[in-house]
């Protein structure tokens, strides 16, 4: 379990700057990797909106090999009345240090008419101790 937070300083005039949090859920079950997150976003400055965004995002994949596990990636923008599924991939890739590249890549489509047709999804992490 994690926690998101995060600030986004707008310093472009007319622009607002956005404070995005909320809870990060990943659970393994043998090889089946599932991760839940709800996150709320509210603008803030001149010009805010005066309610908090909410979008939610699922994942569920199975790990063949740590370097590849294919899945599927749910997001959800209710109050954009956004929804998209699609078919992504991660992995993980570890160096004799315990250094860690991880990523994931896919694309998703739009489920209904208020969502983009499709959107390209690539993340890349890099973990070091």
């Amino acid at each position: 379990m994690g926690f998101l937070a995060s600030y986004e300083y707008a310093t472009q005039a007319g622009k607002t700057s956005t404070l995005e949090f909320g809870p990060l859920f990943e659970k393994r079950s043998g090889r089946f990797v599932h991760r839940l997150n709800f996150i709320w976003e509210k603008q803030l400055g001149g010009g805010a909106a005066n309610y908090y965004g909410f979008r939610t995002a699922y994942s569920l994949s199975y790990q063949l090999r740590q370097w590849f596990a294919p899945g599927a990636e749910i997001y959800l923008r209710p109050h954009d009345n956004a929804y998209q599924i699609g078919p992504v991939f991660y992995g993980e890739l570890v160096n004799a240090k315990g250094s860690e590249l991880e990523y994931s890549a896919g694309v998703v489509f739009g489920a209904n008419r208020s969502a983009p047709a499709q959107t390209f999804v690539l993340r890349l992490e890099y973990e070091f101790f």
